[in-house]
């Protein structure tokens, strides 16, 4: 008798322990999503995108345009948010950035790769370079993504752990290019 009885509590031992084994893989699932939400960039700001100069073209209407290329060597693939000209000289009590007119395409600029974007060309006579506003679309990001396109709110805290933090821009620039005074000849830009 006392051979069957403890047969009995082995069999009910063994459904405890599967249920502390699943429990537990639950639990280490769990902390490996969020420790995967929360872990920060290995590579800094701005290193892996770069913005160059490739030359200048005209439109139909003779506008004049400046071409950039810009480059993704990041492991992730990022969005490109905005496309500003800066021009130097200009005081701290104005704005900075006087012209955007790139039309950015909302695709994702896949990681290695490139696309071309034309910037009209400001008259002004004082150096000029493009400024970049970029976006790494990492993990947290595509997450979010993927609740705000269903409609849901974005899920930011789980207890004290912040899991999706406040949005993340970076921003790079190309080289200063020479001031254009005339239409007649295009200048060469100094490296």
């Amino acid at each position: 008798m006392e051979v069957c009885a403890s047969r009995k509590l082995g069999g009910h031992g063994g459904k405890m322990k599967r249920r502390a084994k699943i429990a537990l893989a639950i639990l280490v699932a769990a902390l490996a999503l969020v420790a995967l939400l929360t872990a920060t960039r290995q590579s800094a700001p701005g290193s892996g995108v770069g913005v160059a100069f490739v030359g200048y073209t005209n439109d139909a209407g003779g506008s004049r345009f400046a071409l950039f290329e810009i480059t993704d060597r990041e492991r992730v693939s990022i969005n490109l948010v905005d496309a500003m000209v800066e021009v130097e000289g200009m005081s701290a009590t104005s704005p900075v950035f006087i012209l955007s007119q790139a039309r950015l395409s909302p695709k994702p600029l896949k990681s290695w790769g490139a696309k071309t974007i034309a910037i009209r060309v400001p008259w002004v006579g004082a150096r000029w370079r493009l400024w970049i506003q970029f976006q790494r679309r990492t993990i947290p990001e595509h997450l979010r993504d993927y609740w705000m396109r269903h409609g849901r709110s974005v899920p930011v805290m789980l207890g004290r752990v912040t899991i999706l933090g406040p949005l993340r821009y970076d921003s790079t620039n190309s080289a200063w290019l020479p001031a254009i005074t005339s239409t007649a000849r295009t200048p060469t830009p100094a490296y």
